[in-house]
């Protein structure tokens, strides 16, 4: 199985190698970019009305799904080895 650095490995099977070789956790950008994705509209939407400074709203809901993410990631990363 090529490694995930090799310049002769297709795109399969470096995620392959990644899935298996190293420690696999949840949490991560990908899981921050689908919260952000998905929070920021439905937040933004939904409350803008109450806010008067709208670009402070959606920083407010951008870093408190940031911190929220980091936090749980590092939870997770501490208590669980990943599989590997």
């Amino acid at each position: 199985m090529p490694g995930i650095f090799e310049d002769n490995a297709d795109f399969f099977s470096r995620i392959d190698y990644t899935t298996h070789k190293l420690p696999f956790y949840i949490v991560g950008v990908a899981f921050l970019a689908l919260t952000l994705i998905v929070e920021i509209p439905i937040g933004y939407f939904g409350i803008r009305s109450s806010v008067k400074i709208k670009k402070r709203l959606m920083a407010t809901i951008v870093a408190a799904n940031t911190i929220t993410t980091v936090a749980v990631a590092i939870i997770e990363r501490t208590i669980y080895k990943g599989h590997g």
